[in-house]
Parts: C-alpha cells; structure tokens; sequence
C-alpha cells in the first residue's frame, strides 16, 4: 500500500491511499471517504486551471467521484501515485 498527502486548492488537506484493489480519498474537512475499486476508477488529467493547479477527475463511469485541484508543488508527489493506480488497475480489467 502507499499514499501521498497533499494540500488540495479546494478541499484543503487530502489522503490519497492505494489499497491493493481501491483508491481512497480522505479529506479532513468532511468524515466520509471516497472508495474506488479499480475495476470501475477512471483518471482523468484536465491540465491546469486559471490559477495554475493541475485538475484530475477520479470518478468512475458515468457515477461519482471529485475533482483534485492540486498545487504544482503536490503534483510531482500525487501523480505518480495516479500512474500506479492505472498500472495496477490493468489486472483487473482483464476479465
């Protein structure tokens, strides 16, 4: 398992953790969390915003999710971790 913390432009401190088959977003300003299986995790890059902070939606198809708006500086830290994610998630994609 591994996780980055970061400090999100709109929802202030967040967990982002890679479990062995979800992806979970903690946020300290709400007690709930975000769950995705793997299987159903969509990433998607939409680049920077006005300010500058890059935006990733992580949802699934047509369902829930968020959307990160993440500092240049947290990025270097939370991207790799995405990429990990979509690494893994291939295995179970595949039947």
């Amino acid at each position: 398992m591994s996780w980055v913390e970061i400090d999100d432009a709109v929802f202030g401190r967040v967990v982002v953790e890679l479990q062995p088959t979800v992806l979970e977003i903690f946020q300290a300003r709400v007690s709930e969390t975000t769950r995705l299986h793997l299987r159903m995790l969509v990433i998607e890059q939409r680049g920077p915003n006005g300010q500058g902070h890059q935006q990733v939606n992580l949802g699934t198809h047509g369902g829930s999710g968020l959307t990160l708006t993440v500092p240049e500086a947290f990025w270097a830290r939370l991207w790799p971790l995405l990429e990990q994610a979509r690494t893994t998630q291939y295995q179970f994609q595949q039947y």
